[in-house]
């Protein structure tokens, strides 16, 4: 606030004595002010600036929670996250999550304290505050070994000196959308009762190679859940520059070089991104992809017109959905960011894309535990396999799919060739970028795969 300047004024004498002396002021003109202006004035400015104070001090917020119920499975892990508009730090303020009354606490923090011991029993030990964007008004409760009992509504309350705000979470419990390792070796189990000796002896020698065994795993697995995976291929109009694509379009390595390729709308001009050639526009669909251990990536789905020019921004408002590894750590590529602890590190992730559910969900292809369901989303338009690569001489390896899936066969894999300007080369000769067919080409062996979901 800015004061004008004023001239002086003198304490005026007690009635009756001699005018005022303030500058050109007659007797008559003092009469006329109800007191002494300086006095006045003063106290006046100093109850509107503690007036001003207590209105900055109270600005109102909104607690603003999930536009869609948060999924979970039973026994996993879930976060329920909510964020103040006004994306203030809510470090010293009291956040709590309840069910139908705020004595029901699921969690409290206040001003940088968990108070486990205001929790209601069934959440004790198994609750914490994620608090990665807490200096950005977003915090989140994760809740671990989810339970029946936990699925229903919520509240997300946060309180200051001045205001308090509470948003509505909603908690659903979804199926698994295919076995697991552990029911899996349950059905196979069952079955070696029901055939008896006969399949004993011969699964005794199966299970002396292991590669015959991870064989009959994947086809055991095929039978129970009837696998139909997507024929997934790399789509070389859209990769990076420094992107080097294998001649199946299976597999994608980042290269050091920068290729003279055309600078198309299509194509990613600063990101190591490339899309899959294939476009969802409804039913369910799943492939599985090769991430190594060693490698940092990003991989999932995302909208055909996502930005494809500048710096992206992965998130589902920026039309992607997708999950991370980067620096050994791995996430959620939502906003904010939703950490995820793997049990195990997996060296294969299948994608999992129910197009009119509007589900995008994530499963590990080492041992069929589940990864990340993402909220659900109202897809409209056309939605295309995601990958993207950080370092050079990562590599990321869509696994191909077994004959008898549908699907053409796979071609063994070629030795990896930079990719290649549309209109030249072998790639061209079918007109859409793809290798021209080899009729004895040797088709690949089955590759090991977890439970993946069914296809319609």
């Amino acid at each position: 606030m800015i004061l004008a300047a004023t001239k002086p004024w003198r304490i005026c004498p007690a009635a009756g004595a001699a005018a005022c002396d303030g500058p050109g002021r007659s007797r008559a003109e003092m009469e006329n002010m109800a007191g002494c202006p300086e006095s006045f004035t003063s106290r006046f400015l100093v109850i509107l600036l503690f007036l001003q104070l207590l209105t900055m001090g109270s600005a109102q917020f909104s607690v603003i929670g999930p536009a869609e119920p948060v999924l979970a499975l039973e026994g996993g892990d879930t976060e329920m996250p909510c964020h103040l508009n006004t994306k203030e730090s809510v470090e010293f303020m009291e956040v709590r999550w309840f069910r139908s009354w705020p004595s029901n606490v699921v969690h409290l923090y206040d001003s940088g304290v968990e108070l486990f011991g205001e929790q209601m029993k069934d959440y004790q030990g198994r609750t914490e505050l994620v608090t990665d964007a807490m200096d950005y008004g977003s915090v989140a409760v994760r809740i671990r070994n989810v339970r029946v009992s936990d699925e229903g509504n919520y509240y997300c309350a946060f309180y200051d000196d001045f205001d308090d705000d509470k948003a509505l979470l909603e908690l659903q419990l979804v199926a698994p959308l295919f076995p697991t390792a552990l029911s899996l070796m349950v059905a196979l189990g069952v079955t070696l009762s029901v055939l008896g000796l006969l399949i004993s002896g011969g699964l005794y020698l199966i299970w002396k190679h292991p590669r015959d065994k991870e064989k009959f795993l994947l086809e055991l697995r095929q039978a129970l859940v009837e696998l139909r995976p997507t024929n997934v291929t790399l789509d070389p109009d859209t990769a990076y520059p420094e992107l080097v694509l294998s001649e199946d379009r299976k597999r994608v390595t980042a290269g050091d070089t920068w290729q003279d390729l055309p600078n198309n709308p299509e194509r990613f001009s600063d990101n190591w991104c490339v899309l899959g050639r294939e476009s969802f526009t409804s039913g369910r669909h799943c492939w599985e992809v090769e991430v190594g251990d060693e490698n940092d990536w990003s991989l999932g789905v995302c909208r055909e017109n996502v930005r494809r020019k500048g710096e992206i921004w992965e998130s589902p408002a920026d039309g992607f959905w997708a999950v991370q590894k980067l620096y050994g750590d791995y996430r959620a590529l939502t906003s904010p960011r939703v950490p995820l602890p793997p049990t195990t590190s997996p060296s294969r992730v299948v994608v999992y894309l129910d197009y009119e559910a509007g589900d995008v969900s994530f499963y590990s292809g080492t041992d069929g535990s589940h990864i990340y369901t993402f909220p659900r989303a109202a897809f409209s338009g056309t939605l295309r396999p995601f990958f993207r690569l950080y370092y050079t001489d990562e590599f990321l390896t869509i696994c191909p799919v077994p004959g008898g899936a549908g699907e053409n066969p796979v071609p063994a894999p070629a030795q990896e060739t930079p990719v290649t300007p549309p209109g030249e080369g072998p790639a061209s000769a079918t007109g859409d970028g793809d290798p021209p067919p080899g009729a004895d080409a040797p088709l690949l062996p089955p590759q090991p795969g977890s439970g993946v979901p069914p296809a319609p």
